[in-house]
């Protein structure tokens, strides 16, 4: 399981953890990072190995005990549930973008995409894509392009990433919680 928002202090303000094996409680006010730095001294302090995915370990622990809509992953809801946060779409986007270069699709079959996308359930305009520069970012990695539903498009919940952009992409892949008539293929 993963945090929703990492960046935000989960419910009480503190990141805790306990390690099992001694008992030994650890908590941060500041961030999960602190906690895995804490951590990370107390093994090495007492000769014990660093885990590869101690970071990961940590968030799974406090995920588990954490209510319904803090984290990601079993036991919490499904990303694609969830209303991304601007770090979310900022590095979804960036991470996308930067794969590859995309083929884009022509300008009519953006309208119809974008058509499909505004009614779309996994479909949000709560986050202010203008506002925040996430629509100019995405339109940058499309060279500019637009649709006149340009206005009414938002963040897809399943990719994280502008609608704006993601509608002149070719060779995208369903990811999970693609709706079944998300004009991506699947």
């Amino acid at each position: 399981m993963e945090f929703l928002r990492p960046q935000f202090a989960p419910p009480g303000g503190v990141w805790p953890y306990v390690d099992e094996a001694s008992g030994k409680t650890f908590e941060s006010r500041v961030s999960l990072d602190d906690v895995v730095s804490q951590v990370t001294r107390f093994l090495k302090a007492n000769g014990r190995e660093v885990p590869a995915g101690l970071r990961a370990g940590i968030e799974d622990w406090i995920c588990q005990r954490m209510p319904p809509g803090v984290c990601s992953g079993e036991g919490g809801l499904p990303k694609y549930e969830t209303l991304p946060s601007f770090f979310e779409v900022s590095k979804a986007t960036d991470e996308m973008f930067h794969a590859r270069r995309w083929e884009l699709c022509s300008p009519a079959v953006a309208e119809d995409r974008a058509r499909v996308c505004i009614p779309c359930r996994r479909h949000s305009l709560r986050l202010c894509t203008t506002c925040d520069g996430l629509r100019k970012v995405a339109r940058d990695y499309v060279r500019g392009r637009r649709t006149r539903f340009d206005a009414q498009l938002g963040v897809c919940m399943v990719f994280r990433v502008p609608t704006v952009g993601l509608i002149h992409v070719e060779g995208l892949t369903r990811g999970e919680g693609c709706p079944e008539k998300c004009w991506v293929a699947a």
